[in-house]
């Protein structure tokens, strides 16, 4: 093989056979050998350094090659394993300190981004985020309201019980007594008084304190018991006091006109007296009813 005197290392034609160029390290021809680049014709004195050579799987490549279409499959090859795996490992120049050079800038890395795949979930995530400040947001700021509320139920519950236990107490001392007499009683007198004590009673109990809520219904309710008392009233002005015959006491002889309104005026008492006692359930004053047959 024929020595040629170079004066710096680098690529070089090969003299032994020009088609291909043969790697001289300064002082001798190696044994590192690739063909001729396209671009490299025999006319032309080829002396390449390595510093103008990029890299490839075969060898180093001229920027002139780069440049040239490809002419082969194999130049094909090379070229995509070049673009899509780009080589970071250097090669280093002789007599070098050992420090690898890349020999250009690294290419950056692209950033992970959330791909299609993830971006339901991200909605997903801000939805579940969004909704959790929306009730977080509406419990703080209903919560005063929310106490205020409870506290008011809490005082209607007390003034309702105690306004129960009350009417109860009066109820259960003084209806006992008449309810019978109200009810199915012929001495007018008698009936008139009994009606006077109801009427009372009513009086006494619409001054007990009741809640607001509950108000309307006691209004009513003692209202049906106002009725009750004035056809109570009635009644007894239509038969007036009863005859006594042997220790009987019996009811006296009515004309029919008489007769017919003291039915119509007891058919109205105990209709006010029913309807009366329908509140008495809701109110819970079950002692307060005015039919003798409830409890």
């Amino acid at each position: 093989m024929a020595v040629y005197p170079h004066e710096r290392p680098g690529w070089y034609r090969d003299p032994d056979d020009p088609r291909k160029l043969r790697y001289w390290d300064g002082t001798s021809w190696t044994g590192r050998a690739r063909r001729q680049p396209p671009w490299a014709s025999r006319a032309e004195a080829l002396e390449v350094g390595c510093e103008d050579f990029d890299r490839s799987i075969e060898g180093p490549v001229h920027p002139r090659e780069l440049r040239q279409p490809v002419a082969s499959g194999a130049w094909s090859r090379e070229w995509l394993a070049w673009r899509g795996h780009p080589p970071i490992v250097a090669w280093h120049r002789r007599g070098s300190s050992g420090v690898a050079s890349t020999g250009w800038a690294a290419r950056p890395q692209p950033t992970a981004k959330g791909g299609p795949a993830r971006r339901p979930l991200l909605a997903l995530v801000c939805l579940v985020l969004v909704a959790v400040a929306v009730v977080v947001s509406s419990v703080a700021f209903m919560s005063p309201y929310a106490r205020h509320e409870m506290a008011v139920q809490r005082a209607t519950a007390r003034t309702d019980s105690h306004f129960a236990t009350l009417a109860n107490a009066d109820c259960h001392a003084v209806l006992p007594k008449y309810r019978e007499v109200l009810a199915r009683g012929v001495n007018g007198p008698a009936v008139a008084a009994a009606a006077t004590e109801v009427d009372r009673l009513r009086t006494r109990l619409s001054s007990l304190r009741v809640s607001q809520l509950a108000s309307a219904t006691v209004i009513e309710w003692l209202g049906a018991w106002r009725h009750f008392t004035d056809f109570e009233r009635r009644y007894a002005a239509r038969i007036g006091r009863p005859v006594r015959d042997g220790g009987q006491v019996s009811s006296r002889k009515l004309g029919s006109r008489a007769t017919a309104a003291a039915a119509r005026a007891r058919q109205q008492a105990d209709r006010w007296a029913s309807f009366a006692d329908q509140f008495t359930a809701n109110l819970r004053v079950t002692a307060c009813s005015l039919e003798p047959s409830l409890p």
